[in-house]
């Protein structure tokens, strides 16, 4: 999955080689995947606040290959989940930063570059806590 966004009938769900509408808001996909892993998303929210010092704007571990970065507030209807796993590389543009997906896809994002650059060092921070203690476990 590359990233969900907000659509007139639910959610837009795009993925690298097709794209799926749901009648289910972002936020609740986003909570059925955490419950999917077997985690709350609140209590992912709250964890990842607490042990890495981050504030606003959580990025959401569900797995090694779906770490989700919201572009806004989770309430907020123009909120879009962008997947860390799949971001090639982004551009700064204007006050706005471009993502481009290892598909080659693009998306113009309403956040800016330097803020949206640290939630990536952020995703980059969890996924490597991540798979420390997944390894410590086996």
């Amino acid at each position: 999955m590359l990233y969900i966004e907000q659509h007139p009938k639910g959610s837009k769900l795009i993925f690298e080689n097709h794209t799926t509408i749901t009648e289910k808001p972002p936020i609740s996909i986003i909570k059925l995947l955490c419950q999917e892993v077997l985690v709350s998303y609140e209590a992912r929210t709250m964890l990842t606040k607490k042990r890495f010092k981050i504030n606003t704007i959580v990025p959401i571990y569900i797995n090694s290959t779906l770490i989700f970065i919201p572009t806004a507030s989770p309430r907020n209807y123009e909120t879009k989940w962008i997947n860390y796993q799949k971001i090639a590389s982004i551009q700064k543009y204007g006050k706005h930063t471009i993502v481009l997906f290892t598909n080659l896809t693009e998306i113009e994002i309403e956040m800016s570059y330097t803020r949206f650059k640290e939630k990536m060092k952020y995703c980059k921070i969890i996924y490597d806590y991540m798979e420390h203690v997944q390894s410590q476990i086996l």
